[in-house]
């Protein structure tokens, strides 16, 4: 994705994700599925992961996101905004609107990203 369309600051962060496919238009073999990984990038928005297989375009996900430097944990959703087939790399939009946790979770980014 072209970083002049990004909206919040990404890190390099480790974390590990279990993303279970709720929804895949074209794929729907893939639905129910829960597969681990890591982040490639992560901001309070989004992720860039990759995954073992191609996953489309507006597939919707439940991501359990652990931060290794505190062992915390959240539980988000989000959709598959872009994706490479080719490389089984993908960028997540969250769904933060009606997050009961947007505080923590904000909170929880901050420590991770360098004060300008």
């Amino acid at each position: 994705m072209n970083k002049d369309r990004r909206r919040d600051p990404r890190t390099n962060a480790a974390t590990h994700i279990h993303v279970k496919i709720q929804s895949a238009p074209g794929a729907h073999e893939l639905e129910g599925r829960t597969i681990p990984t890591k982040s490639m990038d992560i901001s309070v928005g989004g992720l860039c992961m990759k995954l073992e297989l191609p996953l489309p375009a507006h597939s919707f996900l439940e991501l359990q996101i652990t931060f290794l430097d505190t062992s915390e944990r959240f539980l988000l959703t989000g959709s598959v905004v872009w994706n490479d087939p080719k490389s089984h790399i993908v960028g997540i939009q969250f769904n933060l609107a009606n997050y009961p946790r947007l505080d923590a979770w904000k909170h929880a980014f901050a420590r991770l990203t360098p004060i300008d």
